[in-house]
């Protein structure tokens, strides 16, 4: 019997931050909120999460920032500021 199982990333988009400037890029624009699930499979199905992190991420170069739960549910109900 073979049993296949590992892990897959799934990013979710929450919602955009308000314009500021990247601190590698320097550009001014409003970042990108996301949640990053890693979740373990089983026969390539996703079974249970078993690791969640929340960034922003600049739409120019990539650079990211980590952000607690609060704050990125803040940005995707827009009452961050």
């Amino acid at each position: 019997m073979i049993v296949l199982f590992g892990n897959k990333r799934i990013v979710t988009p929450l919602g955009m931050t308000k314009p500021y400037t990247c601190g590698r890029c320097h550009n001014v624009n409003p970042w990108q909120v996301i949640k990053v699930s890693t979740w373990f499979t089983l026969f390539f199905i996703p079974v249970f999460p078993y690791s969640t992190h929340y960034y922003e991420k600049c739409p120019v170069c990539g650079g990211w920032n980590e952000l607690s739960k609060e704050e990125a549910m803040a940005y995707a109900a827009g009452t961050h500021q």
